[in-house]
């Protein structure tokens, strides 16, 4: 990726408040980029702020968030405990810096739409940290939903199943309460792949879940696991199970499966579609052309879909025309009569082939034009059958019409 700026563009000054363990991946993520310059850095331990100053070599190690937006940043990015997010964010919207903020953005919702206000009315952007969206794997996803390949979401499995060690919550006192870390597995491991299974099925409208404490209850309040079953505006369904005391770690997983939805040709484009179309009861037959004056009085499922769809597309309907007989004769490109095919001729056009016995699955209608009958099981030829003294009802040739 090209990060050059514009010739004439100054390079974008950056200060990072919090100096704990996360600050450490937005130094090296600023560092990768070339038109930034990390201007400074602030903690409330204001040795813990110079020694990473010098360690990367920053110019200024302050510590307040107000000394840090004096250095006159553009951007600030949040590295805080939790319930310290809201306080760095105001400021730094009534400053007019952007933000740049750690997940989660708040440990209450009233918390995160002050937030949110703030910076909108001081016309600032405001960014929460859901890296993992731009993961190969997560955009590859997306890509698929967005283009049509997966489908619709219909269904989602989301399994963080990690272990952590007593040391890690015992390592910042915030760690493991409810009023500073303000959850557990959920709040802190599980929130990045929650977020994927909400930006991959869209809106949530029901949850149902359970946590609990099976492995930490020495060392943290909150939950180290948890489980949810998920309901989606669209309809679609997820499960979650999330835990820190699983040994050994299984890792994370997200899953999605789509149900293919067929796509809906423009008029003016639905008679050169119809030669990727099959037809529901004569597998293997092309459709004929699409109504272009007088419609059928019903409708007829049609199976399949255009080329570049899935073969499971699920039937569907379409109004098709009622031929006259001259047409009905006249020969198609592939150069098969277009005759009536028994009663379906009622129904539908449908070119017959040449040679019938090479078309299978056949649904007993009897036809009067090859007087053919087949037998419903797969893979079936057809059979000639004796006349019947009662052919049922035939389209009189013009000619012999009163």
């Amino acid at each position: 990726m090209n990060t050059a700026p514009p010739p004439t563009a100054r390079p974008l000054r950056i200060g990072i408040a919090g100096c704990g363990a996360i600050s450490r991946n937005h130094l090296e993520a600023f560092r990768a980029l070339d038109h930034v310059t990390i201007a400074g850095v602030c903690d409330i331990d204001l040795d813990r702020a110079r020694g990473t100053a010098g360690a990367w070599g920053i110019p200024a190690a302050v510590n307040t968030v107000r000394e840090l937006l004096d250095l006159g940043l553009d951007i600030i990015s949040v590295c805080t405990p939790h319930p310290t997010h809201e306080d760095v964010v105001l400021q730094a919207a009534a400053a007019g810096v952007h933000v740049l903020c750690e997940k989660p953005i708040a440990i209450e919702l009233a918390s995160a739409e002050r937030m949110v206000k703030a910076c909108g009315d001081a016309g600032v952007k405001l960014g929460v940290l859901f890296q993992r969206r731009f993961w190969p794997a997560a955009q590859r996803i997306r890509a698929a939903i967005d283009d049509g390949t997966l489908g619709r979401p219909i269904m989602g499995q989301c399994s963080v199943m990690l272990y952590r060690e007593p040391e890690y919550y015992s390592r910042d006192a915030w760690r493991g309460t409810w009023a500073n870390d303000g959850g557990g597995v959920l709040m802190t491991q599980a929130i990045h792949y929650i977020d994927l299974l909400q930006w991959f099925m869209g809106d949530v409208a029901e949850v149902y879940g359970k946590i609990t404490t099976y492995k930490h209850g020495g060392h943290i309040e909150v939950e180290d696991s948890a489980t949810a079953v998920i309901t989606f505006t669209s309809g679609a369904m997820a499960t979650l199970e999330a835990s820190t005391a699983v040994s050994p770690s299984l890792g994370v997983q997200v899953r999605i499966t789509g149900r293919p939805v067929p796509p809906r040709p423009s008029p003016n484009s639905r008679k050169a579609a119809t030669g990727g179309w099959t037809c529901g009861q004569y597998p293997g037959r092309s459709a004929p052309s699409l109504p272009t004056r007088k419609e059928c009085r019903g409708t007829f499922p049609w199976k399949g879909s255009m080329a570049n769809s899935s073969p499971t597309t699920p039937p569907r309907s379409r109004i098709l025309s009622r031929p006259s007989v001259k047409e009905a004769n006249r020969p198609s490109q592939a150069g098969t009569p277009r005759r009536p095919c028994g009663s379906c001729w009622r129904s539908t056009n449908r070119p017959v082939p040449a040679n019938p016995s090479t078309s299978p699955n056949c649904r007993q209608i009897p036809c009067p034009v090859f007087g053919l009958q087949a037998k419903e099981r797969h893979g079936i030829q057809h059979t000639p059958r004796r006349p019947s003294a009662h052919p049922g009802p035939q389209r009189p040739h013009p000619k012999n019409s009163p």
